[in-house]
């Protein structure tokens, strides 16, 4: 795809034929367009009226800090496949 060229899925979503289509995560590989299911809460992280990035930062490393990104999480790829 050159630049300036729209990916058919952006085109689409921004198009009146998305009318219904809102809050939905896909993943495009190739010619393979791939609509996940629903996403589930994991875990809520709560604060007094509104987060700031420091203190969210603080809440959220220590409960990311044994993870690691390909094995605990998903690449898009991989759904993919």
């Amino acid at each position: 795809m050159g630049a300036g060229e729209r990916p058919p899925l952006v085109a689409v979503l921004a198009s009146p034929a998305a009318a219904n289509i809102s809050g939905q995560v896909f993943i495009v590989y190739g010619g393979m367009v791939n609509l996940l299911a629903g996403p589930s809460i994991e875990h809520r992280f709560d604060t007094e009226g509104r987060w700031d990035s420091t203190a969210l930062a603080a809440t959220l490393e220590p409960f990311f800090a044994d993870r690691r990104p390909i094995e605990d999480g998903f690449t898009g790829t991989a759904l993919a496949m």
